[in-house]
């Protein structure tokens, strides 16, 4: 990469970010796994987590299994409006479980918080696949599409490599369904989203959206984006 940013690799996770020093408090974009196994790369100990509570608890077989008859996760019914969400990253990294905290006050400095293209670029046929996707409930005309498991358990991975237990990403951590409580909550999130970027400990960018990593070499506009 020819603008200057640097890459670091730390325990198989890739980040490209403007310097290697202090590089936390720069976003940090995140590439395609090098050949390492993603549960060989996780730390021993287990980060701690504010307190809250889990509104929301589902293996990834089940998930997977749920894409697959186009059924998607919806929060609606098991969430408080206006409240914090975030993907619990032990469960999912360790136990191959989606778990979604809620609290009520943001955790400052407790959580990394995932920038990415809405629209995220299409798999190719070499991509780290391998655990499918899953679907999440979404107003039509801003739907996402799929979320890949490996990106997000990737993802979770490198922020227990940081020491942080929690992951903050949109698509699951704000309620997006056009009833009354998800329009209600996204507003309310909207509103509080500079203070998410502004409170989390690191934030990971994914400049290929949330279906695959791009390479190190290929252009994207995620960088420049975030």
């Amino acid at each position: 990469m020819g603008d200057g940013s640097a890459t670091a690799s730390n325990h198989g996770i890739v980040f490209v970010s403007p310097s290697l020093q202090d590089s936390y408090n720069h976003p940090l974009a995140l590439y395609e796994p090098k050949g390492e196994q993603i549960r060989d790369i996780t730390p021993k100990e287990v980060p701690t987590v504010p307190e809250g509570k889990v509104i929301y608890s589902q293996s990834l077989p089940a998930l997977r299994a749920a894409a697959g008859r186009d059924e998607r996760i919806d929060v609606t019914d098991c969430a408080t409006a206006e409240r914090y969400r975030f993907i619990d990253c032990n469960s999912f990294v360790r136990h191959g479980v989606l778990e979604l905290w809620e609290v009520p006050q943001l955790p400052i400095d407790q959580y990394i918080a995932i920038s990415h293209i809405w629209k995220s670029k299409e798999p190719r046929p070499h991509d780290l696949t391998t655990n499918g996707v899953f679907l999440v409930e979404c107003e039509e005309r801003n739907d996402g599409g799929p979320i890949s498991i490996d990106v997000l358990r990737y993802s979770s991975s490198a922020a227990l490599q940081m020491g942080i237990r929690l992951l903050w990403l949109d698509r699951l951590c704000i309620l997006q369904t056009p009833t009354t409580a998800g329009q209600r909550d996204k507003r309310w999130q909207i509103l509080h989203m500079y203070d998410v970027y502004k409170g989390c400990h690191a934030c990971l960018v994914l400049p290929a959206g949330l279906q695959r990593f791009p390479d190190e070499s290929e252009e994207t506009g995620g960088v420049e984006r975030a």
